[in-house]
C-alpha cells in the first residue's frame, strides 16, 4: 500500500541524514522509479525535502533544516470515538 511506503520513507529520512532513491528502493523492495515517485509525493504533500545533486543521474534527499515529524499514536477507532464523547 502506498501510504505504508510513504510513512516508511519518512521514517528512513528521519533515521538517516540523506538517502538516494536507490537506497529507498532497496530498503522498501520497490523500483527506483517508485522510490523517486514516493519522494516526489512527499514533497508535494508539504514535507520539506532538500535534493542534493550528486551527479547527472543521481541525487540525495534529506529533510530540510532538520525538519522532523511526530507520528500521532495509533488508537483503535472505538477508543477514538469514546474520547470524542
Amino acid at each position: 500500500m502506498r501510504a505504508d511506503r510513504l510513512v516508511a520513507v519518512l521514517l528512513l529520512l528521519q533515521q538517516r541524514e540523506q538517502v538516494t532513491a536507490s537506497e529507498v528502493a532497496r530498503e522498501l523492495e520497490v523500483s527506483e522509479r517508485t522510490a523517486r515517485r514516493d519522494l516526489d509525493a512527499l514533497a508535494v504533500a508539504g514535507v520539506s525535502l532538500t535534493k542534493v545533486v550528486v551527479s547527472m543521474s543521481s541525487s540525495r534527499c534529506r529533510l530540510s533544516n532538520g525538519a522532523s515529524f511526530m507520528m500521532a499514536p495509533m488508537v483503535p477507532a472505538s477508543a477514538a470515538k469514546r474520547r470524542m464523547r
